[in-house]
């Protein structure tokens, strides 16, 4: 994995404006490891490829997570921040690779974790109990009752339920909650830290920052926007120091 650079962010935001969240994660995890086909990453399970997407973010922003919410009962805002390697630490992110066996509710079940490929499938559903089916057909590979092979669709609650958690405890970071508490009025909640999404938000913000530069420092000296890009972040701001900017 290599860091990213000030062209690097460039091009993943404009290549990313019209992708949708699970292939801007993609477009980012691409662009910091170039070596690994697209097809493989995204055959990546969530955790793990969270845990790629905050290493990039480490290297890019540094390992504090600066966050903010509302609270849903009184309308606070809330800041705080959030350390990657607590996160990372907390959520044991090594996850196994590869298929697992469950047995639960008298079904004997062979499945794979949730990948950006089977996140991307779910997007085009409207409602959630239609990206709950779904998913569990994409990841149940196979299922069988007494030894008769039966379909994913015919799984009852109970067992869809074991394999969520089975699905969680197997990849913990693919679902990162923070547990908040409302400082004004007391009342507690969870939220869930969306890395992509917190990412890409991130990475646009510095992608129009750089671009401004380039507009200033074009306009000052007549360079070329791929020579400006391709200084150093403490160059090209001593540069602008120089003509006031």
């Amino acid at each position: 994995m290599r860091p990213l650079n000030a062209i690097d962010v460039v091009r993943i935001w404009e290549s990313g404006l019209n992708l949708r969240p699970p292939d801007r994660g993609l477009a980012i995890l691409s662009s910091a490891i170039p070596q690994t086909p697209l097809d493989e990453l995204a055959s990546l399970s969530l955790g793990r490829r969270d845990s790629c997407l905050l290493s990039i973010r480490e290297r890019l922003f540094g390992s504090d997570i600066d966050c903010f919410a509302e609270c849903p009962a009184c309308d606070e805002r809330l800041e705080f921040t959030v350390n990657a390697v607590e996160i990372r630490v907390n959520n044991a992110s090594e996850a196994p690779a590869g298929e697992f066996e469950l047995s639960t509710a008298g079904y004997d079940l062979r499945v794979r974790l949730i990948n950006s490929g089977d996140l991307d499938a779910i997007s085009a559903c409207k409602e959630r109990e239609a990206a709950r089916q779904m998913l569990v057909q994409r990841c149940v590979i196979e299922a069988s009752r007494d030894g008769a092979e039966v379909s994913a669709a015919q799984l009852p609650d109970e067992a869809v339920v074991a394999l969520a958690n089975r699905l969680a405890e197997r990849d913990p970071m693919a679902e990162l909650i923070f547990d908040l508490t409302c400082p004004a009025c007391g009342h507690r909640w969870q939220v869930l830290f969306d890395i992509v999404a917190f990412l890409w938000t991130e990475i646009s913000a510095l992608a129009k920052r750089l671009l401004a530069e380039v507009h200033i420092l074009a306009r000052a000296y007549g360079w070329r926007e791929s020579d400006i890009l391709s200084l150093s972040a403490r160059r090209r701001r001593f540069y602008l120091e120089l003509i006031g900017a």
